[in-house]
């Protein structure tokens, strides 16, 4: 979503309209739930490890707060049952929300780009795709592999 401003700058959208007009930003993703009769779990490896700190050390500090350290030695898989032939079972939702601020309004104004909206949102607490699909994969309703998958 932090793209998103200068995309509508780039189709001629006067930047001095996307403040009054643009109040939250989302951006989602389908991601396939592991079925709760039949995921297993597994051993994180050191790579799927790092990956996962990286995110949640990127989190903002309350989120971070929630996440119990052991819960980064193990994670759920998909695994076939007889319920549910490919170990999954439904989807749901990964997002990330942008909110307007004034200091959002100052960026656009005041010449926009990526990594200036990137910092204003990780300054708001912004949770991005990635981070949201690992606290899903942590909670064990998705699998790592989707996640990659569909971010």
């Amino acid at each position: 979503m932090i793209g998103v401003v200068p995309r509508l700058i780039d189709m001629g959208i006067d930047p001095y309209l996307i403040p009054p007009t643009l109040i939250l930003a989302v951006g989602q993703r389908l991601a396939r739930k592991l079925c709760p009769d039949s995921r297993k779990k597994t051993k994180l490896q050191t790579k799927m490890k790092e990956l996962i700190a990286k995110e949640i050390d990127a989190l903002p500090a309350d989120a971070r707060e929630k996440i119990k350290k052991e819960a980064l030695q193990e994670i759920y898989q998909a695994e076939a049952g007889p319920s549910c032939p490919k170990g999954t079972r439904g989807r749901t939702g990964i997002f990330e929300v942008l909110s307007m601020t004034p200091e959002l309004e100052k960026i656009i104004l005041t010449g926009p780009s990526e990594s200036r909206i990137s910092e204003e949102a990780k300054r708001q607490g912004m949770i991005t795709l990635k981070q949201d699909g690992i606290l899903k994969v942590l909670k064990g309703l998705i699998g790592l592999e989707e996640l990659l998958e569909v971010v």
